[in-house]
């Protein structure tokens, strides 16, 4: 299936695919720690939804998730002084 998808969408056998020999790591981080701004924690589910990581996969990367990480307190963000 590689193969087929590979001369598809490059033309290519899958020993020529860009991501060949290559890997990928998704880490599930908390992110909204310290942003001011909403949503910034909706990254991560947003790529698993869009099934980000096969299509990465199909271009030849060895692709690894890992499970979300927990943080068990709250975090201090250096934050610039104000003037």
């Amino acid at each position: 299936m590689i193969e087929s998808v590979a001369r598809q969408a490059f033309g290519k056998s899958d020993r020529e695919l860009p991501g060949q020999g290559k890997r990928v790591s998704f880490l599930g981080v908390p992110l909204h720690y310290g942003q001011s701004k909403a949503g910034v924690d909706l990254g991560p589910g947003a790529i698993r939804v869009a099934k980000l990581t096969a299509r990465i996969g199909r271009l030849g990367y060895e692709v690894t998730i890992s499970a979300t990480c927990e943080l068990t307190g709250r975090v201090p963000c250096p934050c610039p002084a104000k003037s």
